[in-house]
């Protein structure tokens, strides 16, 4: 990252979210609870850095964001990802903890919107072994949108500043 931008250190959240992103999907489709988002492809990463394949920008509360990503022909798979450093939670709060809450969608050139893939929450053990689902996912401070075989154009990442207390937030 440092000899691609004139020796600048990177933000610890952009490593992470360029790890999760460009992992290899192992096991279920998307996240699952035993393979997290995947083996680490170091390899794919510093690709992704190369080719300056990532930003970074701040929201407030309420605010919707929008970038554009051009796909060309050929892509195999396109993987949309945000992820933020969150606020501290408050100590000896039981339950979510999630402070400030981003929400990503992707709209397809067909206009069709594609939301974040989520884990089931529920407390119980075959729960864990679920498929995860496209929902709104309101617990975490990651979140990941894949598309196989995407058509070629633009599609816009959506973000939205949810709930945003402490602001602005980079994501």
């Amino acid at each position: 990252y440092r000899n691609e931008n004139s020796n600048q250190w990177p933000n610890s959240g952009l490593i992470k979210a360029i790890i999760l992103n460009t992992a290899d999907d192992i096991e279920n489709p998307g996240p699952d609870y035993k393979t997290g988002f995947g083996r680490i492809n170091a390899t794919r990463a510093l690709k992704v850095i190369e080719a300056n394949q990532f930003l970074t920008d701040s929201i407030a509360d309420g605010v919707v964001e929008t970038h554009t990503i051009n796909i060309p022909t050929g892509v195999s798979q396109l993987k949309i990802s945000i992820y933020w450093n969150d606020h501290y939670a408050t100590a000896g709060i039981m339950g979510k903890t999630l402070v400030n809450h981003l929400d990503l969608r992707v709209n397809k050139p067909s206009n069709a919107w594609v939301q974040p893939w989520v884990l089931n929450s529920f407390p119980h053990p075959d729960s864990l072994n679920l498929v995860a689902t496209h929902s709104t996912d309101t617990l975490n401070n990651v979140e990941l949108v894949t598309i196989d075989n995407p058509t070629s154009g633009n599609y816009t990442a959506e973000i939205t500043g949810t709930l945003v207390p402490f602001g602005p937030q980079v994501y």
